[in-house]
């Protein structure tokens, strides 16, 4: 395997190795048992981030559309003060809200310009990822042109 270039990219493709090596049926035990978490509070919180992100990255390259689950979008709905934050990260000074098609809102960063993410939650947390998402991005120039020039996510 050849390193894409930094110290996460290496790191990274030396742990796939290794879990390559493991047999399949102790992978898919690691995976029922959960992220790794030491903080047993965030752990459910993790699972579901993680899981649905890279769930939905294959979905949508399947060209499958978004799930209508109610329940799914009141769990990531939940999760958004605790990730929004930190996946807004590089947008200081810029107040950013989201918003769903039910009225709730929350938002994310304050700031002297402001930008409004209109969507379901699934929708929503996907855009959060700088993943596409079904998202109206609304805003003053400066903060839509300030939203265009950071990147969402990890």
């Amino acid at each position: 395997m050849v390193a894409k270039g930094g110290p996460l990219h290496r790191s990274t493709d030396r742990l796939q190795e290794r879990v390559g090596r493991r047999p399949f049926a102790e992978i898919v035990s690691a995976l029922r048992d959960g992220a790794p978490v030491r903080v047993p509070v965030l752990r459910g919180a993790v699972d579901l981030h993680e899981f649905f992100v890279h769930f939905e990255d294959v979905r949508r390259a399947a060209d499958m559309p978004p799930r209508a689950s109610p329940e799914l979008d009141d769990a990531l709905w939940r999760l958004v003060p605790t990730f929004g934050r930190f996946l807004t990260r590089q947008a200081k000074g810029l107040e950013v809200t989201v918003v769903t098609p039910f009225g709730r809102r929350r938002r994310l960063r304050t700031g002297d310009h402001w930008v409004e993410a209109r969507g379901r939650a699934q929708e929503l947390f996907l855009w959060l990822y700088n993943r596409p998402g079904d998202v109206e991005v609304a805003g003053d120039d400066e903060g839509l042109a300030r939203l265009a020039s950071v990147r969402l996510g990890m």
